[in-house]
């Protein structure tokens, strides 16, 4: 991650990447990020994905939408995300999946976490 982090002083060309951060936690950090995917919000994820096949005018389910990005989340916890969701209000369950409802479409639209959008 700390490589990752310096962009591309010192890499492709001569440079300086200064840390501000001691050696020991340098070597405690791991080599990479653990994806965005992974590290976000799964509720937020899945409200966002079914917009997202919403807009595309594509059907589908959120489980074979995310199964399909490079570090997939696993299904209990994708199954967890769609449980609150439909638990404040914004999804509901339908024969292809699931729909937003229109408190799901104001709260899809809003540039915050589900906590707060509600």
């Amino acid at each position: 991650a700390a490589q990752q982090r310096a962009g591309r002083a010192g890499r492709s060309q001569e440079g300086l990447c200064i840390h501000l951060y001691s050696r020991e936690r340098h070597e405690k950090m791991d080599e990479h990020m653990r994806p965005e995917i992974l590290r976000s919000d799964i509720a937020d994820v899945c409200l966002h994905s079914i917009s997202l096949l919403r807009h595309a005018g594509r059907s589908g389910t959120v489980h074979k939408f995310l199964a399909m990005s490079p570090s997939p989340p696993d299904d209990a916890s994708v199954d967890d995300g769609l449980r609150l969701l439909e638990r404040v209000g914004a999804v509901v369950q339908c024969t292809g999946g699931h729909e937003l409802t229109i408190l799901g479409v104001h709260m899809s639209l809003l540039p915050v976490g589900l906590h707060l959008a509600k």
